[in-house]
Formats: structure tokens, sequence, C-alpha cells
């Protein structure tokens, strides 16, 4: 998992052998069905670093494809595995904090806008085809939400209205 997030050749890793390209398809396949059977059967699996690793080798992935093929500059290959990772998180939470989260846990504030750019994107297709990870969680188990606080008129009350009261 460290060598995704780096800058170097994923061939110098011996683990890897030869076809790195093989090897981080296959992870992220498999990954991404054996996250799908967890959250299905409702087991505790933890909510951040399954899709963190998934959204990881998705964007080392896709660097290294767009590497292969001239499409992307070799340099900043882990930056491509960091906004991933904060992307594959955000669309299942949907939120903003996995920003926060790969900015303090890279160090790296450079990759902030990209991050960002990612994150946002993630959440706005995430929001076109499901609830978010939390709220299907209560929908499923039928929880009870908390009602509004508020009456209607006080919705409908300006500033000026309360103060002058």
């Amino acid at each position: 998992m460290n060598d995704v997030l780096t800058t170097k050749e994923l061939s110098e890793n011996p683990k890897l052998g030869e076809d790195a390209l093989y090897v981080l398809g296959h992870y992220a396949l498999i990954k991404f069905f054996m996250i799908a059977l967890t959250f299905a059967c409702n087991l505790a699996f933890g909510i951040l670093g399954p899709p963190m690793t998934l959204g990881a080798v998705v964007g080392r992935l896709f660097a290294e494809i767009g590497e292969k093929f001239g499409w992307l500059n070799p340099t900043f290959k882990g930056a491509y595995a960091v906004v991933g990772s904060a992307a594959c998180v955000s669309c299942i939470i949907r939120g903003i904090a996995p920003l926060a989260i790969m900015i303090e846990t890279t160090g790296q504030i450079e990759y902030a806008t990209p991050i960002m750019v990612g994150v946002i994107v993630a959440f706005m297709i995430g929001n076109q085809f499901s609830l978010s990870f939390f709220d299907v969680a209560v929908y499923i188990r039928k929880l009870p939400l908390m009602g509004s606080l508020m009456t209607k008129e006080h919705y409908e009350l300006y500033a000026t209205d309360v103060l002058k009261e």
C-alpha cells in the first residue's frame, strides 16, 4: 500500500512483479467486491480504511495507465493515489472530511486543490446515485429521526423580527 502513494516506479517493488498494472487491476477488482460484500452483510469492518485503499489503488492505476499511453506526467503518480483515496471515501460518507484527513495524513498542502476537486466531484456523483452510507444504515434499521426543534413560524422570521421582540 505504501508503494501506491509514492512516486517510485512500481516495478521496483519485487512483491508486485514485472506487471504492476495487472496486480493493481486485480487488487482493485477484488477489493471492490469485498467492500460491497461487507456492506451488504452488515459486517463491522471500518468505514474509512477499505474505501481509502481502493481509491488509492484506482488512482495509482489511473496514473500508471495514463503514463503508459502518454496522457499524464509521470512525476506526480502518488498524487493521483491520494486524490483517488479521498474521493472514494467522500463518495461513501458524503462529506468533505476526507479532504482534511488526506492533507493531514500526507502533509502535502500542495495537493489541497486536486484533493478538493476530487472530493467535490465524488460528492456530487455519489449524490446522483444513492444515499450516504450513514443514511442507508438509518433507513435499513428504521431508526427514528429527530424532528424539527422549531415551529414553522420560527422559520419564516427574519433577524430584524427577532430583534424587535
